[in-house]
């Protein structure tokens, strides 16, 4: 219920010895029916009808005390969907950007998954 906050993480890349502090900022649901650069309709046919919302996390080094004038090491956008699945990926560094697409969703068949006790 909140659109921003902050949140202590642990962080398992480089030596895995890290906790990284996030700024978290995530928008009203929307139905989003654009295509991102190398998307397929295929791929996202299956969510034009759902409402995804719109997440931006920036990650800052924990040692930081004061996050009004930091720089973050990096920043992660996307399209979250109520199922998990996201979209429009971006990563933003310093140096450089990446994107990633959504190319190939299929769901499971549910029966398939049910666990009988």
């Amino acid at each position: 219920g909140r659109p921003f906050f902050k949140m202590r993480i642990f962080d398992g890349g480089d030596g895995g010895d890290q906790t990284l502090t996030t700024s978290n900022v995530i928008g009203p649901s929307e139905i989003v029916e654009d295509r991102f650069t190398g998307e397929t309709e295929k791929a996202i046919d299956p969510l034009k009808a759902e409402a995804g919302w719109p997440v931006t996390i920036g990650y800052f080094k924990d040692s930081l005390t004061d996050l009004t004038e930091a720089m973050p090491i990096y920043e992660v956008s996307f399209i979250l969907y109520e199922g998990g699945v996201s979209r429009r990926l971006t990563m933003n560094y310093p140096d450089y950007s990446l994107t990633g697409t959504l190319v190939d969703l299929e769901y499971l068949d549910q029966a398939a998954c049910t666990i009988e006790n």
